[in-house]
């Protein structure tokens, strides 16, 4: 994967020049792209159990979920899975991360709707970038899960 323009000096990433986003639906989503964001979350969430559905299921049961994919140079950089009200799935690539495109994600995605969504208790990255977005704790769920909405 070549992000090499991540790699640039420390704060935000100028997202104007950088990745060109797409948005679709889970039921639009080619082979290629299916294929390519269930392996960055696959990738990603290495190490921790997995719960409930599996992203390929929770998109071919749900064909009208939203989908926004970043792309850098052709290759996937990021992506988000939402409903109206639930976000299933948000994935940056490792090279991608603290360069601000998690949140222009979620913004593309949801916007700042009220939403909800599930994190692992020990993903204290992922906690901390929810946190600062408005995200609290609203419940325990199953096997290690916290669920995190926002108002």
């Amino acid at each position: 994967m070549s992000l090499s323009r991540f790699h640039s000096p420390p704060g935000l990433l100028d997202l104007e020049d950088g990745p060109d986003f797409e948005i679709a639906t889970a039921g639009t989503l080619s082979a290629e792209d299916r294929t390519a964001v269930i392996g960055l979350e696959a990738q990603n969430m290495e190490g921790y159990p997995r719960n409930g559905n599996s992203l390929a299921a929770t998109l071919a049961g749900t064909p009208a979920l939203c989908v926004v994919i970043a792309r850098l140079d052709d290759d996937l950089a990021g992506f988000c899975v939402a409903s109206e009200d639930f976000v299933y799935e948000l994935q940056v690539a490792p090279a991608a991360r603290r360069h601000g495109l998690g949140g222009t994600l979620l913004d593309k995605t949801v916007g700042d709707a009220a939403v909800e969504l599930e994190v692992h208790e020990r993903n204290e990255g992922a906690r901390a970038f929810y946190d600062a977005r408005g995200f609290k704790q609203s419940a325990e769920t199953r096997g290690g899960m916290l669920l995190l909405a926002r108002a």
